[in-house]
């Protein structure tokens, strides 16, 4: 790496130190280096002639400004700085750089010289020792702690100052790739002056492998003390207690007394001496093999090594042949002599302490090992120590953050424990908060190097060495610091390490299952996926491909976008540019014939990696050379290794930038997609039995917005048609101008569409939301035109209809007008007379006759219809060519029975064998007839509610509506009725409701026939009369007539405005309406399953847009019942109308008396103000006024006063109970409308479609399926239910039958089928619903009854089925409920 871009500050140098030292960058050491050509040019003088070039006097004198900080004292100085972990994280990332590692460290400030055992503890290598017996080589191989790894120990010192370089001499003997174990004055950066390293001990170990060129046959460790070992003299002592050979470097100046006296020490002591003489170039050998004298002065580099290393052999083995063991010491033995002198990590507190607790563990861990292994598959081995160790979850979590890695996959048991992981990520959320999460994760082959391309990149602490030691899948948590966490876009890297596919271990077959799970599993996971190629194995390339396709494509199967890099490394020469341009070439061509291979396996249609996965080979492609410079295990890492890791790591980080449906997920989301992969990993089909829970909630979420937007759209429908319908009847409006209608509702409609953009904007997932965008914005501006073109319909016939009442309503007025004014010229006649109330009565009673009488001469009453002559009538003309039509319609029947051979025209097939396909013909009939039953029924209801006459066009409407469904069930349901069904379900419908239809003329007439309405209103008549014989001054009487008129239209107002409020309570409060349609469902099977009604299940199967509207109207009334509600909604109604009418009319007396009007003029401004509230036309009080008023003040207190009580009175009766007659528009028939939707059943299960708009473009679809014994299926040639959920026989190999007569089609395949298996979209998740487990098995009698088939062969009930309860289905539609309701919290 190019040292000019080394940091300036020394601020920075510790963290960068640490930085490329996680990298395995051996430039870590020249941290503080600044680059030789930066140097050079610092160093130019300003010479101007030759002289001035050659003369050299002042150039000692000089100061060298250049001198930077002694590289070893930045190492040094972390060292000390450093906590107990960041130490031993240090050693183990100075090991791998085949660095020394600090042993004795002096503390400048106190002294101390410290021993940091701890801090070593997970140095681990391996290597091979090579041993000839009797000719032949055998290789042991070892891999071991190195702090508890006996080796001879080789002590390196030095007597006095020397021009020789020790460390470089010893990196000499270690290290044939010339790498600089130990740091000495000719490394890069050196300079004279260093401030820690005096009194430094450093050790490092050669390490064979197994090659007869091998400088040793086995592990040995050389330890090296930096500086004068005269001046250091308890690192000195220590050396001599653990050394097997010492090592002397003598000065070429001469030795000092003290240096004297340490040389003739270890000369007289046991332990073999080798002394190098620094300066002279000829020394005699020494007396015997162990003590050894070397001369280096001007000696060849290469002939020294190989002379020290000669003797220190001949030193182990002369031991040997004395017939005694070398001295062999690890790490561990030497801390007897280390106490002696030093202090010693493991001595301090909190070591001790953290060994004692993980001590305990281990106990525990220990213990727990004879449980079953379902209990450790399921939790935390420490789980039930819980009272021991504290909360795991939390202990776990806590670990995770502080950069430990989980255990996410059993490597013994290749199980994910749910519970535990999705615990411990509950606790990480507390913790941290739902952060978002960019997950990577690497897969390849064993000894791929995986861990440690993870651990070079993040610094991370995954198990790397030869062979498998990765089991499983582990996780470890990076936090992303928080200036970068707007350029990313996530707050957290969750990493996962995986053991190495294609283990040796298990067979083939298990291998290639057990990998394309793990694959499947990890990718999915994923936001992008390091596939990591080692070598240019073609064979084992090949391996790698095939999983990582299958794994892409499955993930393109279940609609996830992970992304991944090629990683491709041990490549001899990266930089040759035409090689990685060919080798990406084929790479691609690998994949793309790996994608076709595997699609056809899937009967899929891919033809290339890109069609399943964005793909670019030229950037998503990176070759690395071998991590190693040289051979194993004393080779250095490669320099360039560590520069492409951090090209990687860029591109990595990057992926929110070039990788376009990046979908990065919470915390939260991240646990639910694990829940979902694993559960779809552990059925039999991933593909088929994943479920996507994130965008099934995405999705839920959505539609429970969309229902209340809809109900927004339809409130302000409702609202606004009350209004016009007000303004109508208040004789305000005359024409609809649906331009201005329009208008109306685009302004809600903008409103809720800008509402609609902010959720599709501003909600968590935009990148699953879009796919839906299209459909929300159609169905609204559909429900948008439906709406207004409804209001306008409902408003133009409302028109209609007031003008062809004007005559009779003028009639009216003019009678009413002539009888209130008999009722005051004979008043005034009686006043002075003092009657009693029965007199008073009785001469009213007389001029009502008289009035009657003359009104009944002015008349032309309508004769009655003879309703069943007409309807009779009707039929007979309808089915004039069925000779039977006369028998028909005279007898009388009370219920129309449909009988499968008189009505259905069967095939001699049919007759024959099908007896399964009859059952399925008549419940198809009796399904049809109970449809047109209540169709008809349905339309009478409205024209009632619409208050319309009988007429012989209706009948023939409904005869037309009952051909109309004949005739698409028999295109549906490939049937064919005979005309006897046609005629015979006509005639019972039409002649069944003869009497409603008398019924409905009657109202009509009355309601149209003035003498009818004036006795209905003859009590009030009578008061009013009473009044004036009494004396009431026209103040009350007009008063009284006002208030009659008030009185019915507040009440009709309040009724039409409550009937909405209602609605809305009801979405806003009632469970089962504060959802969409499949909340709604979940409600209806709760109440079905507490009533456990067979009866009731199969009306809610075969009608089930019948039992929701019985549903819905049985909680309406429910609630209406209850005075405490409704009465409220109407008496708050009521009083809002009692201030508006207060309001008008004080507003009104004062502006008609500013204008000195009349008592007219006060009912024109009166009743022209109230029409937007209430329907009170100016024409219904036309007789009310009276001439004679003059004092509009006496006015205004009387109405008012007379008013109050007026509506005190109507509170009270609406205390009493609710009239449901009073709505115009029943709230239940609201809230249906609004619940209502699409009602196709699956043909397979009948489940229905769950599209909230009826007559939609799109497939059908719902989100659970039923068993197919619930529509009645069976298995071809037998009478044995078919149990299987659609969900599963979808993608099964089996075939069915749509009919009879038809051929046999694949499941696969069922669209084929034509109407009605054509428009649905059955997605073959695999959920199986256990509520209809328990149904079918506690019902399985009355099925069997009902279908006239059986339970047995392959439609027995599985037992696992029989174990299921009521509690069972009760607490499975609770907790679709309670999800529903938390997603939207």
């Amino acid at each position: 790496m190019d040292n000019s871009n080394q940091p300036k500050k020394r601020n920075q140098l510790a963290l960068d130190y640490i930085h490329q030292l996680m990298m395995l960058d051996c430039n870590a050491r020249y941290i503080g280096t600044k680059s030789s050509a930066a140097v050079c040019e610092e160093k130019c003088s300003t010479v101007e002639s030759g002289d001035d070039f050659l003369n050299t006097e002042s150039d000692d004198t000089e100061e060298d400004e250049n001198q930077g900080i002694h590289p070893m004292d930045i190492h040094i100085a972390v060292f000390l700085c450093a906590d107990d972990f960041l130490r031993q994280y240090i050693c183990t990332k100075l090991a791998m750089c085949q660095f020394a590692l600090p042993l004795l460290v002096p503390d400048p400030g106190t002294g101390e010289v410290e021993f940091p055992l701890w801090a070593l503890r997970q140095v681990r290598k391996s290597w091979k020792c090579r041993q000839e017996s009797a000719g032949t080589a055998v290789q042991r191989y070892d891999d071991q702690l190195m702090s508890s790894t006996p080796a001879p120990i080789i002590s390196f010192i030095r007597l006095g100052s020397s021009s020789q370089s020790k460390s470089q001499i010893l990196n000499n003997i270690i290290s044939k790739q010339k790498h600089d174990v130990f740091f000495h004055r000719h490394c890069r950066g050196s300079t004279p002056n260093r401030s820690l390293m005096d009194g430094v001990v450093e050790v490092s170990w050669y390490l064979p492998g197994g090659r007869r060129d091998d400088t040793f046959d086995s592990c040995v460790a050389f330890m090296n003390l930096h500086g004068d070992a005269s001046k250091h003299p308890r690192q000195l002592e220590f050396l001599q207690d653990v050394s097997t050979v010492n090592l002397v470097l003598l000065s070429e100046n001469g030795l000092d007394e003290e240096a004297k006296r340490i040389s003739k020490a270890l000369f007289d002591s046991p332990v073999p001496l080798i002394c190098l003489f620094s300066g002279k170039e000829k020394v005699l050998p020494g007396p015997n093999r162990t003590r050894v004298r070397l001369a280096v002065k001007n000696k060849n580099e290469a002939l020294l090594s190989d002379e020290i290393t000669h003797h220190i052999k001949r030193c182990v083995n002369y031991q040997l042949k004395k017939n005694r063991e070398p001295q062999k010491n690890s790490l561990e033995k030497c801390l007897g002599a280390g106490k002696k002198h030093f202090k010693v990590d493991e001595e301090k507190y909190t070591c001790k302490l953290g060994h004692s607790r993980a001590q305990v563990l281990m106990n525990l861990l220990g213990q727990e090992q004879n449980e079953p292994p379902i209990a450790k598959r399921t939790c935390f081995p420490l789980q039930a120590k819980r009272k021991q160790i504290g909360d795991p979850p939390a202990i776990a979590a806590e670990l995770l953050i502080l950069g430990y890695p989980l255990e996410l996959m059993d490597g013994e048991t290749a199980h994910v424990p749910l519970v535990w992981i999705s615990s411990v990520l509950d606790k990480l959320i507390t913790l941290l908060g739902d952060k978002k999460v960019f997950v990577l994760s690497v897969l390849g082959l064993q000894s791929s190097g995986k861990p440690t391309l993870l651990n070079t990149m993040f610094g991370l602490q995954f198990a790397a060495s030869a062979g498998r030691c990765t089991r499983g899948a582990f996780m470890q948590l990076l936090t992303v610091d928080a200036e970068m966490r707007e350029q990313l876009q996530y707050d957290l890297i969750l990493v996962v390490d995986t053991e190495g596919l294609r283990p040796p271990e298990l067979s083939p077959a298990g291998t290639l299952t057990h990998d394309n799970e793990l694959a499947t599993f990890i990718v999915g996971l994923s936001n992008m996926a390091l596939i990591n190629i080692m070598g240019e194995n073609t064979c084992e390339m090949q391996d790698i491909l095939q999983i990582c396709v299958q794994a892409f494509m499955r993930m393109k199967s279940i609609k996830m976008k992970p992304s991944c890099i090629f990683v491709h490394q041990n490549i001899a020469d990266t930089s040759a540019h035409d090689k990685n341009k060919e080798g990406k070439r084929r790479l691609l061509e690998n994949l793309d014939k790996m994608t076709r291979t595997a699609a056809k396996e899937e009967n899929r249609e891919f033809s290339s990696f890109s069609d399943i996965i964005q793909f670019d080979v030229d950037s998503q492609v990176f070759y690395f050379k071998n991590l190693l410079e040289g051979d194993p295990p004393m080779a250095p890492p490669n320099l360039s290794y560590s520069q492409n890791v951090q090209e990687l790591k860029e591109k990595v980080l990057s992926i929110a930038r070039w990788q376009k449906d990046c979908t990065l997920l919470s915390l939260s989301e991240f646990k639910i997609r694990l829940t979902d992969l694993w559960d779809a990993l552990l059925k039999e089909n991933f593909v088929f039995s994943f479920r996507n829970t994130l965008e099934i909630m995405v999705y839920n979420k959505l539609e429970e917005n969309y229902a209340k937007w809809s109900w927004r759209l339809r409130k302000h429908a409702l609202e606004t048609e009350s209004r016009l319908h007000n303004q109508i009847m208040s004789g305000q409006l005359q024409s609809v101008d649906m331009a201005e209608l329009k208008r109306d509702f685009d302004g809600i409609h903008k409103e809720l569409k800008d509402e609609i953009d902010r959720y599709f904007k501003e909600e968590k997932h935009i990148e699953i939301l879009i796919q839906w965008r299209a459909n929300i914005d159609k169905r609204m501006e559909m429900l948008r035109s439906e709406l207004t073109e409804e209001t306008e319909n409902q408003c133009k016939e409302l028109l209609s209809s007031r003008r062809s009442r004007a005559e009779l309503d003028k009639r009216k007025s003019e009678y009413e007008k002539d009888l209130l004014t008999r009722s005051k010229t004979l008043a005034s006649k009686l006043q002075d007379k003092k009657l009693s109330d029965d007199e008073i009565r009785k001469e009213f009673n007389t001029l009502w006759v008289a009035w009657s009488s003359d009104v009944s001469s002015e008349t032309l009453r309508k004769q009655p219809i003879n309703v069943k002559a007409v309807v009779e009538n009707t039929l007979l003309k309808r089915f004039e060519k069925n000779t039977d039509i006369i028998n028909d319609i005279l007898e009388k029947r009370e219920q129309f029975e449909f009988k499968l051979n008189e009505h259905v025209k069967l095939s001699h097939y049919e007759h024959i064998k099908a007896i399964v396909w009859l059952n399925a013909k008549e419940h198809t009939g009796k399904k049809l007839t109970q449809k047109i039953q209540d169709e008809v029924n349905r339309c009478i209801m409205r024209r009632e509610e619409k208050k319309m006459d009988f007429s012989e066009n209706f009948i023939y409407e409904l005869l037309d509506k009952i051909e109309h469904d004949i005739s698409v069930c028999e295109k549906e349901e490939k049937i064919q009725f005979q005309l006897k069904y046609k005629v015979g379900i006509s005639v019972h419908t039409c002649t069944k409701a003869i009497e409603r239809f008398e019924k409905m003329h009657e109202k009509f007439q009355k309601a149209n026939d003035p003498l009818t309405y004036f006795n209905s209103q003859r009590e009030d008549y009578f008061q009013i009369f009473k009044q004036s014989c009494e004396g009431a001054s026209s103040v009350v009487i007009f008063v009284h007539l006002l208030c009659n008129q008030l009185k019915t239209a507040m009440q009709q107002a309040s009724y039409d405005k409550s009937s909405v409020q209602i609605v809305h309570d009801l979405k806003s409060n009632h469970e089962a309406f504060s959802g969409n349609r499949s909340n709604l469902e979940e409600h209806i099977l709760k109440d079905l399953a507490e009533k456990e009604n067979f009866d009731l299940y199969i009306e809610y199967m075969d009608q089930p847009e019948r039992y929701v509207q019985f549903f819905i109207t049985k909680i309406v009334v429910s609630y209406s019942e209850d005075s405490t509600n409704t009465a409220k909604i109407l008496n708050d109604n009521l009083s809002l109308l009692t201030d508006e009418i207060v309001r008008t009319v004080n507003t009104v007396t004062d502006a008609v008396i500013r204008e000195k009007g009349n008592v007219s003029m006060w009912l024109d401004e009166f009743c022209s103000q109230l029409g937007n509230h209430m329907a009170i036309s100016r024409e219904d009080v036309r007789n009310t006024e009276r001439e004679d008023i003059t004092d509009l003040l006496f006015l205004k207190n009387t109405l008012v006063e007379s008013l109050l009580k007026m509506v005190e009175n109507v509170k009270e009766e609406n205390k009493k109970s609710l009239n449901l007659g009073m709505f115009r528009k029943r709230p239940d028939e609201m809230l249906f409308q609004q619940m209502s939707g699409c009602w196709e059943q699956c043909p397979f299960c009948k489940a229905v479609c769950t599209n909230t708009m009826p007559n939609h473009d799109t497939d059908h679809c719902v989100e659970f399926h039923r068993p197919r014994a619930l529509a009645g299926m069976y298995y071809s040639n037998t009478e044995n239910f078919c149990l299987d959920f659609c969900t599963s026989a979808v993608i099964s190999d089996e075939e069915f039958k749509p009919h009879p007569e038809s051929k046999w089609i694949p499941f696969k395949k069922y669209r084929e089928a034509g109407p009605p298996y054509g428009s649905w979209n059955i997605t073959p998740d695999g959920s199986e619903k256990c509520y209809w487990k328990w149904f079918i098995y506690t019902f399985r009698s009355k099925l069997e009854e009902k279908y006239k088939l059986k339970f047995k062969g392959k439609g027995i009930i599985p037992g696992s089925w029989t174990r299921f309860t009521k509690q069972d289905a009760l607490q499975e539609v609770d907790g679709g409920i309670n999800n529903r309701k938390n997603m939207i919290e």
